[in-house]
């Protein structure tokens, strides 16, 4: 499947050019040597934040070929009288950590973009014997959209609250007569982040208020190909010679744990509780973080309570699955931390999140992340207020609609 690329990136990169013309910015290396212009970024957010304001004004983002497609709607409300915004218009796509994340219309938004999957250690074939890791041999998704805002409870199944985006594979008509996995096609994953300071004893934690971060992932070409020819009649999986001990780079194993949890998650809770999640700050000199927080950067950890910290739905009819992480019942000190980065380092912070499933057995590996995302420098005050964006109170919950 190929996604569109964002059509505010050409704006980025001209107000990313007009602050600092003679930096070049193409990879994170350059990111620890941009405090002058973070300090620029910082005075433009603050002339131009109009996050959260009535205006008529609508973003035609219609894409050519289907694809990933948005349209452009005179509202978001459904024939029921619901109101729902339109997933993803909380953020903007940039392409470079440092590119100020401001959309057409001089909203202040959360800049996000893509990560190589390379660059996240996976366990690799033979690591119950050598405790071997590799460099991920892909991703099974790509991220498209992704939301994050501020809100005084936790939005769960977000997937439902939202018009979803539409990807279109060129080989839909005939999958949906004859499609024979259980995978979806759109992948969502929501991590809920409390920010409110913890009780050492007692208290709720199970809700609250924080920051919410959903990251809309759809499955890439590769994948569905890899699903269609292992769950087809007659196909017998020596011929894929995936156990070698050389197969570091295939997918295979890992497309098929995934088809594998999607089956079995909703009904197995062992089995649910393989979602391992991997985010690290990338520029721990740049913030300098205390040592009780930076020794757990990057750690990996699984999602081991289902219905407490780990929750699956499912919208077969929108071929979505939606998996959310709840950090609120977390112990108190993941919590602390938490909230310490928030009062002073989010706006400072360039953090990958990252997710798999965990392979146990010979036959489960090499791993392969299902997707990554890479949230550049979210700054509180720049937050979107969640019960503003539900309700349809910010401008860009309006934007544009996805069909």
């Amino acid at each position: 499947m190929e996604v569109i690329s964002n059509s505010n990136m050409s704006i980025n990169n001209s107000i990313n050019n007009s602050i600092n013309s003679s930096s070049n910015h193409s990879s994170f290396k350059h990111c620890n040597h941009q405090t002058s212009f973070q300090r620029k970024r910082s005075s433009l957010y603050l002339e131009s934040d109009k996050s959260c304001i009535d205006d008529d004004e609508r973003r035609n983002d219609n894409n050519v070929n289907g694809k990933h497609v948005n349209q452009r709607s005179k509202n978001n409300t459904l024939n029921d009288g619901e109101f729902k915004p339109i997933a993803g218009s909380t953020s903007i796509q940039i392409e470079n950590p440092t590119d100020p994340a401001i959309d057409e219309d001089g909203n202040v938004l959360a800049g996000w973009r893509n990560v190589d999957p390379s660059l996240i250690q996976v366990r690799g074939v033979g690591y119950n014997q050598s405790y071997r890791k590799i460099n991920s041999p892909g991703d099974l998704y790509k991220c498209i959209k992704a939301d994050v805002f501020e809100s005084d409870k936790r939005y769960p199944d977000m997937a439902s609250r939202v018009i979803l985006p539409k990807v279109v594979f060129d080989d839909d008509d005939f999958t949906k007569k004859h499609k024979t996995w259980t995978a979806p096609d759109l992948f969502v994953v929501t991590t809920a982040l409390p920010t409110s300071q913890p009780k050492f004893m007692g208290g709720e934690t199970s809700d609250g208020a924080g920051y919410t971060v959903t990251m809309y992932f759809a499955m890439q070409q590769e994948t569905r190909d890899i699903l269609r020819r292992i769950t087809a009649d007659g196909y017998k999986r020596e011929d894929d010679n995936c156990d070698s001990i050389n197969n570091n780079q295939s997918k295979i194993n890992a497309v098929r744990l995934f088809e594998e949890w999607c089956r079995r998650a909703p009904i197995d809770e062992d089995f649910m509780s393989k979602f391992k999640v991997i985010s690290r700050a990338e520029n721990l000199e740049e913030i300098g973080l205390p040592s009780w927080i930076s020794k757990f950067n990057g750690k990996p950890f699984l999602v081991r309570r289902p219905g407490q910290t780990g929750f699956l739905f499912n919208h077969p009819e929108q071929s979505c699955m939606e998996f959310d992480v709840s950090l609120h019942p977390f112990p108190y000190l993941a919590k602390k931390g938490i909230c310490y980065m928030k009062d002073s380092y989010f706006q400072k912070t360039v953090v990958t999140f990252a997710f798999c499933i965990e392979g146990r057995e010979e036959d489960e590996l090499p791993e392969c992340i299902l997707g990554a995302f890479q949230l550049c420098y979210p700054n509180p005050v720049h937050a979107i207020r969640g019960e503003d964006f539900f309700a349809g109170k910010c401008q860009t919950s309006n934007k544009t609609i996805a069909t």
